[in-house]
């Protein structure tokens, strides 16, 4: 959405994507994209049966890998981060069981260096981090950002988001 609307300043991704993919439905075969802009289905990556067995398999991750070896889809799919009016925050586990967040987030990383990107960004990738539960261990340096980087961007720039080490994200 951010890098459609402008008016968005700032993104913060949880073991995100750097493609639009298709939607997970069997009902729709692979071909129908997960989101929309303007009543149009944005350009995806399809989840085609070359990656049923993985599917089928539990091998989620692997079945999405697969899925991006369609490199021309891949090209199409890409979201325009380079668009987003302020600061980005990505946020991967290293053991994704879900999909490969750390990779896809690398790429985000890469595009927005290539595009000249104006404003902050920085990749936490989580040590033993999985697809629902980074962990614990990186939220002081989510906070660090978020206080040095998002917060001049928004209406709430004189507040700080404190640190609470005794609880769990």
């Amino acid at each position: 959405m951010a890098s459609k609307y402008t008016r968005i300043n700032g993104v913060v991704s949880l073991a995100g994507s750097h493609v639009v993919f298709a939607g997970p439905s069997f009902f729709a075969d692979g071909k129908t994209s997960s989101f929309m802009f303007n009543d149009q289905e944005l350009p995806h990556v399809p989840l085609t049966l070359n990656i049923l067995p993985s599917v089928l398999m539990g091998n989620l991750r692997r079945a999405h890998e697969i899925a991006l070896m369609d490199i021309d889809s891949v090209e199409e799919a890409r979201i325009k981060v380079e668009d987003v009016n302020g600061p980005i925050l990505l946020v991967s586990g290293e053991k994704d069981h879900i999909w490969p967040s750390q990779e896809m987030s690398e790429e985000v990383i890469e595009r927005l260096k290539t595009k000249g990107f104006p404003h902050p960004f920085k990749h936490i990738a989580v040590p033993n981090g999985n697809h629902f539960q980074p962990q614990n261990d990186f939220q002081p340096e989510v906070i660090k950002f978020l206080n040095e980087k998002f917060l001049p961007y928004c209406d709430a720039h004189h507040q700080n988001i404190a640190v609470d080490t005794q609880k769990s994200i």
